[in-house]
């Protein structure tokens, strides 16, 4: 016997009856949109060179708490609040954000990923890594490096985490018992130095190893 099938929901927010276009969350929310909404908004959402039908439904891989999230951003209305949602669903929605080029939300976005690094730092370095913000980068990964790797295993992929341990045990200096490090015999710097000299050479050793293809989100 085939197991009962649910019909789609269709959110409360989004469900105007004028609306042009339907795109279907992940677990089965139905968004009624406006196509002049999408095309002044966002860059992946814009025009086609053909419009999908009003019957034709878009299935988007996002859950219905983040797509409910993103499209409030493409409406002349007040914004959400950012700073009481959970930081999980703020990475949710800082990544789709970003896929779908929804410049409104892309800003913001990334102001509050920025103020969520010294308590998330692996999960917004890689956010910064993905994106290319390389300043973001260079805090959250300071952050990063004063925890344990326990900590890295918990937050990152495995496939990254490997990486993160092979940069970190590649890097990382011998430090005399005055707190200064010795890079070559002749060469003695300052552990700050060290430090930003360090992060500076893993941001490359780090994308180089793993492609923007598997640094995908993994939330």
């Amino acid at each position: 016997m085939l197991p009962d099938i649910q019909p789609d929901q269709l959110s409360d927010r989004f469900a105007c009856v004028d609306a042009d276009v339907t795109f279907r969350s992940c677990n089965g929310i139905l968004f009624k949109v406006h196509h002049k909404n999408l095309d002044t908004h966002t860059e992946a959402f814009a025009s086609p060179p053909t419009v999908p039908s009003q019957n034709e439904i878009i299935s988007l891989t996002e859950d219905s708490d983040t797509v409910d999230l993103l499209f409030q951003y493409i409406y002349p209305r007040r914004q959400p609040n950012l700073k009481i949602i959970e930081f999980a669903q703020l990475a949710k929605l800082a990544e789709a954000a970003e896929k779908y080029q929804v410049y409104a939300a892309i800003d913001i976005c990334n102001v509050r990923m920025g103020e969520a690094f010294a308590e998330h730092p692996f999960e917004v370095m890689m956010y910064a890594l993905r994106h290319g913000y390389k300043d973001l980068m260079d805090n959250s990964e300071r952050k990063a490096l004063e925890l344990s790797p326990t900590a890295a295993f918990e937050c990152l992929p495995l496939h990254t985490y490997v990486a993160w341990e092979l940069m970190d045990t590649f890097f990382r200096p011998d430090t005399m018992l005055n707190g200064w490090t010795c890079l070559q015999p002749s060469t003695v710097i300052s552990p700050k130095y060290l430090r930003i000299n360090m992060i500076r050479k893993r941001l490359g050793g780090f994308s180089a190893l793993y492609p923007r293809s598997l640094l995908q989100s993994h939330y």
